[in-house]
């Protein structure tokens, strides 16, 4: 086998992987999350236009898997045009998903409730910036040491 056949691996994750590990370790920490106000006795109740909401398993992993898979996504898509795009997505996703903590910390609800939701809000915060850090660092991973494919001419 020549040298023109052998092919690199990547020595950093693709961006798809990053995303992916990223968005399935933030429904697990939030799972944890839930599954623990759960056990302290959390009414994970939210007042709803014409009654009361109990948070689901459901709940936590759309509501975190839709905004961090849309969000990031776009933020690596965009930033293959615009790469400064990344970093700025990572401040302005984590400054979002820390300004939205109002929303439970305010919650016509019990303070157990309040406490955790807030807390999966910051876990969207730091998933946003470790998802979109590992796309960083993986893009400069494979151009500082070259792992393109090489194929036979």
């Amino acid at each position: 086998m020549s040298d023109d056949q052998i092919l690199d691996p990547p020595s950093r994750p693709a961006w798809w992987q990053a995303v992916g590990a990223g968005v399935l370790g933030a429904v697990a920490v939030n799972l944890v999350l839930y599954l623990f106000a759960r056990a302290a006795g959390a009414s994970l109740a939210l007042p709803d236009g014409s009654g009361t909401h109990v948070v689901g398993v459901p709940d936590v992993v759309g509501a975190t898997v839709v905004p961090l898979l849309v969000g990031t996504v776009l933020a690596v898509l965009l930033s293959r045009r615009w790469p400064v795009l990344l970093r700025v997505a990572q401040v302005g996703g984590a400054v979002v998903a820390l300004v939205t903590v109002a929303g439970p910390l305010t919650g016509d609800t019990d303070a157990a409730t309040r406490l955790v939701l807030a807390a999966m809000h910051v876990v969207s915060a730091v998933a946003v910036v470790a998802i979109l850090e590992g796309v960083h660092r993986g893009r400069a991973g494979r151009r500082r040491t070259g792992t393109a494919v090489r194929a036979a001419a």
